[in-house]
């Protein structure tokens, strides 16, 4: 493991319920020496990576990771498109939905990226991070993957994240399987409420990401599935993206 690839997991590790790290954290974490896991975080802190919490031997992400992660949203044309895309979800089913998200997937976690509020304008960061067998947008970014690679993916040791034992596999297996027929992910969220996604890519930049909405009470999830998914569609035809499925409300 080159120290480049030690120090991107150590990023991977923060997480909304992880906004500071210790070294005791990061070791076993990442299953490696205290000793190796200091000598690593004082590396980063010193090139701007991270920083310390005030007097504290707690370390957070850095001035320059905020501010590449600001730059790749400002200039990313995907990013900005995925914008674009969620102001016109946003505008056509205001009154059917309470928020439209824009999340990424990193391995077995999911980020939301930028957060479109009921009347306010994209917001970045929005937060948070998960496993992406556990919400919507994580199951539809995850049936783009064939089953091999999702099984692969799955087995996988991860930072912050224990491989699936085969019974838990095959319970996201068919999540990830029903998400992939119906061309959308739907489930409900931790509030009872539908949580809904579709998620969509850019072939030139092998990069993909979902579209995600929470319906408000009483309103048609199947019709809300199928707006955001003919909304995405239109920018899934711009993009190329021949992975884009057809709808299915089954």
């Amino acid at each position: 493991m080159t120290t480049l690839s030690s120090a991107a997991d150590v990023l991977r590790c923060y997480s909304d319920e992880r906004r500071d790290l210790t070294v005791t954290q990061v070791s076993r974490l990442l299953e490696m020496p205290k000793s190796n896991a200091s000598r690593l975080l004082r590396a980063m802190a010193a090139c701007g990576l991270l920083e310390t919490v005030g007097a504290s031997k707690r370390y957070r992400p850095g001035l320059a990771v905020h501010e590449a992660g600001r730059q790749y949203r400002l200039t990313s044309a995907f990013a900005m498109q995925l914008d674009q895309t969620a102001a016109r979800v946003s505008e056509k089913l205001g009154g059917a939905v309470s928020a439209v998200s824009v999340v990424e997937r990193d391995g077995p976690f999911v980020v939301c990226v930028a957060e479109r509020g009921e009347d306010g304008p994209i917001q970045r960061p929005a937060g948070p991070r998960g496993v992406a067998t556990s919400v919507a947008p994580g199951q539809a970014l995850l049936a783009r993957l064939g089953d091999d690679a999702l099984r692969a993916m799955f087995a996988r040791p991860w930072a912050g994240f224990t491989p699936l034992a085969d019974a838990a596999f095959a319970d996201a297996a068919r999540s990830v399987a029903q998400a992939r027929r119906r061309g959308y992910a739907s489930l409900q969220d931790g509030d009872g409420r539908a949580e809904i996604a579709v998620a969509l890519g850019d072939p030139s930049l092998r990069k993909d990401a979902a579209l995600c909405v929470v319906a408000r009470e009483g309103a048609s999830a199947t019709d809300i599935a199928r707006a955001l998914h003919e909304i995405c569609a239109a920018l899934a035809a711009t993009l190329r993206d021949a992975q884009f499925g057809a709808f299915n409300a089954e």
